[in-house]
């Protein structure tokens, strides 16, 4: 799960950031249940409701000379006489030879439905036009009081009717929704399921869209800084002041060293690291930038791309001493010490105690030392080294991070002795290539 717990916050910022997928889907399904409805016949019912009388008087036990275990309860009548209502081909036969109905039993059985309250039932005629409900609601007003009066109870007197018609038949309404109706109900259904949905895919998906879902990945490790996008000729320098202000300040004689990697590769961890180094220079620290990324590289957006010897020469012993591998650049303040061009394996070489005669080389010369290391998921040169960095910080782009992949980083490189000084969320410029 991204996170433990929903706050409203959560809710309104899921809706307004999906209302416009989640309004698309309610209104498919609206029109089609609009649709569905319009093209499905429509039904009308009519009801007529019936009484059963009280039998068990010792008046009326002693007039008709019946005994009381002769008679069931009142409820259990009306619920017999509900289901003789449904079921009886006798009462069928007698409504379509008294009433003329043009229906047969089967039509009559499957048009009524019967539900009981007590002493009272109720019998529902359900048909395709308001006239024929009408007519076969009637037929069975007057012939089921009749047809249980002879057939059930035939000794009692003709003065004393078992089944009373309590309330007639109002005429036959229309009994399905209309389709505006079903278009209301389909329409709050696709809202409030694609809705729940999307909360679900924000609590349990792995794909992180924005700061906030990242930040709430990693609820122990701070937000460090959000470099907004931003499109040329616009000045850079200006989405990392913030991010410069909130790195820590150094002893004199002593430079900070920050390690920035992140969980995969393509999240722009190069761009992030490369503008930093930049906007400390201009800030008047001296600083120095190590590209550490020996797999992948990113020559391009390091100010010096055919820049060597570099870290590759002085992992194969090609170059001993580490004052030969840097370079100035044409921005006053920072140097580059670039990945080289010699084919080295990292894995070949002991990385962490090379990175860690760098930094005792260079830290009395600079302000700030900055480096980039490869996506966790692809090389362990960021674990590796995360105990030679005082900081490491974790660069995370919305719709490219996953919250997996990011705790996994994270929990690597706290397992290794590093410390997390925090995130930076990244969505970095059209024209520039994420690393």
């Amino acid at each position: 799960m991204k996170t433990e717990y929903l706050t409203l916050s959560d809710l309104f910022a899921i809706l307004k950031k999906r209302i416009a997928p989640i309004l698309l889907i309610a209104v498919i399904l609206a029109t089609g249940g609009f649709a569905l409805r319009a093209l499905l016949p429509a039904e009308y019912s009519a009801t007529a409701t019936f009484y059963v009388r009280n039998l068990q008087s010792e008046q009326f036990l002693e007039v008709n000379g019946l005994t009381s275990s002769q008679l069931a309860s009142v409820q259990t009548l009306a619920k017999e006489y509900a289901t003789l209502a449904q079921e009886s081909d006798a009462l069928f036969d007698r409504m379509i030879a008294n009433h003329a109905l043009s229906t047969s039993r089967e039509e009559l059985r499957n048009m009524l439905t019967a539900a009981t309250d007590s002493t009272v039932f109720t019998v529902t005629a359900t048909a395709r036009d308001t006239a024929t409900a009408d007519a076969v609601i009637a037929a069975v007003e007057a012939e089921l009081p009749d047809l249980i009066q002879e057939t059930a109870w035939p000794g009692l007197s003709g003065s004393f009717p078992v089944v009373i018609l309590l309330r007639e038949a109002a005429p036959a309404t229309r009994s399905t929704a209309h389709p505006v109706l079903w278009a209301a109900l389909f329409f709050a259904g696709g809202f409030l399921l694609s809705y729940l949905y999307f909360i679900f895919c924000f609590l349990f998906s792995n794909r992180l869209t924005d700061a906030a879902e990242i930040d709430r990945v990693l609820p122990g490790v701070p937000l460090f800084g959000v470099i907004p996008e931003i499109e040329p000729p616009a000045d850079a320098a200006e989405a990392f002041f913030s991010l410069r202000e909130r790195l820590p300040r150094g002893e004199r004689g002593s430079a900070v060293t920050l390690a920035v990697t992140s969980a995969i590769a393509g999240e722009g961890k190069s761009y992030v690291i490369a503008e930093l180094a930049r906007s400390l220079a201009t800030a008047g620290h001296r600083v120095l930038l190590i590209d550490a990324d020996l797999r992948r590289g990113a020559k391009e957006v390091f100010f010096m791309p055919e820049a060597e010897p570099g870290f590759a020469e002085y992992l194969s012993g090609k170059v001993q001493k580490p004052e030969a591998l840097v370079h100035p650049t044409e921005k006053v303040g920072l140097s580059l010490l670039p990945a080289g061009i010699v084919p080295v394996s990292p894995c070949d070489h002991p990385l962490a105690n090379r990175m860690a005669a760098l930094l005792a080389v260079y830290c009395k010369q600079y302000d700030y030392i900055l480096a980039d290391f490869p996506a966790v998921t692809e090389a362990t040169d960021a674990v590796v080294c995360a105990r030679d960095f005082a900081n490491t910080v974790l660069v995370a782009a919305p719709n490219k991070s996953g919250a997996r992949e990011l705790r996994a980083a994270a929990a690597s490189i706290t397992a290794a002795g590093g410390s997390l000084l925090g995130m930076v969320v990244n969505t970095p410029p059209k024209d520039k290539k994420a690393h």
